[in-house]
């Protein structure tokens, strides 16, 4: 088994500031690393098995842009609900780990994105669609107001 290093509490929060307030987003991220703390290495990363993540269900992360329209799309995947919940309800939505969070964190930087692209097996295309889609997400979500 070889566990690979997929992420930091900071990165994780600072990927949750795109979805709720900074302080929220960190409390957000402290209560999921705690919750984690059973796949967290002595470096303080989130660490996982490659083998132990397919693919996500097409229906997870999926957007439709209507060709020739803007990058203001529509999301199938059914966050643009999240767009209405509270702090707390949205929180309560990212404490879950998902293919969801994977993909969030990639927006944080260029070395978050290569790393977890690389663990996930994803070619460049695959890396540009993921994070398009999830920008779209973050768009049509917004941060709520505290």
């Amino acid at each position: 088994m070889s566990l690979r290093p997929l992420f930091t509490e900071s990165e994780l929060a600072t990927a949750f500031t795109l979805l709720l307030p900074r302080d929220a987003a960190a409390r957000t991220a402290e209560r999921w690393f705690a919750m984690m703390s059973d796949d967290i290495d002595d470096d303080g990363n989130y660490v996982a098995e490659q083998d132990d993540w397919r693919p996500p269900p097409a229906s997870q992360v999926n957007v439709m842009v209507t060709s020739g329209a803007s990058k203001s799309a529509q999301t199938t995947g059914g966050y643009e609900r999240l767009h209405n919940q509270s702090i707390a309800e949205r929180a309560n939505f990212l404490v879950h780990l998902s293919h969801f969070h994977l993909h969030l964190v990639m927006l944080v930087s260029k070395n978050a994105c290569d790393r977890i692209a690389a663990f996930l097996e994803y070619d460049v295309a695959k890396v540009e669609g993921v994070t398009d889609q999830m920008k779209l997400i973050v768009n049509v979500m917004g941060v709520p107001s505290d």
